[in-house]
């Protein structure tokens, strides 16, 4: 995200819940209905983000990380994706991406789609993350402690300070999250 749009973002509330496991059915919900979009571009469809993580503390929204051939292609997808009643926000954290975010009735955000060229770096920051702290109860704990500081000083009703100053907590466990994902074997 740059400076400009970190400094104009509108400031909102957010909740943070216990792990649902329906949140794993919404995501299967949500693959069934917009993976088809990106047809033979697409390459993976992936669950990422703290609702992905069995035990997490999470803001109940699903992020996903769409892997595809071609950006450009995944680009010519806005007109589709907002029929849908999503919001294209091109690359709105300045990862190479397209990002379509979709809020319901009630302005509340319900999912989030990183859509990522493959070979992105990005990809694997997301995935590294996600299966580390499914691997490591210590570091689960860690990220959820953080997440309730955050919370604790800045209220629920203050996401960008929560969010903003999440990044600089968590860099360190992201760091050994790449590193230990750079052992492990590929299928």
């Amino acid at each position: 995200m740059t400076k400009w749009q970190r400094s104009n973002r509108k400031n909102k509330g957010y909740k943070l819940e216990p792990y649902n496991p329906v949140w794993a059915d919404e995501f299967a919900r949500l693959k069934a209905s917009v993976a088809p979009l990106f047809g033979d571009n697409l390459i993976d469809f992936q669950h990422i983000g703290s609702t992905s993580v069995p035990g997490m503390l999470a803001k109940p929204q699903i992020d996903v990380c769409a892997i595809v051939k071609s950006l450009d292609l995944a680009k010519d997808l806005r007109p589709a994706f907002t029929d849908l009643g999503y919001t294209a926000k091109g690359d709105y954290v300045e990862q190479n991406e397209e990002y379509f975010t979709f809020d319901n009735e009630r302005g509340e955000r319900k999912y989030n789609i990183h859509t990522l060229q493959e070979g992105n770096p990005a990809i694997e920051g997301y995935l590294s993350f996600r299966e580390y702290l499914k691997a490591f109860p210590d570091a689960l704990h860690e990220y959820i402690v953080i997440k309730q500081d955050l919370r604790n000083t800045y209220g629920e009703n203050d996401y960008n300070s929560y969010d903003w100053n999440k990044g600089d907590r968590i860099a360190k466990l992201k760091q050994d999250a790449i590193a230990w994902y750079r052992t492990k074997p590929r299928p």
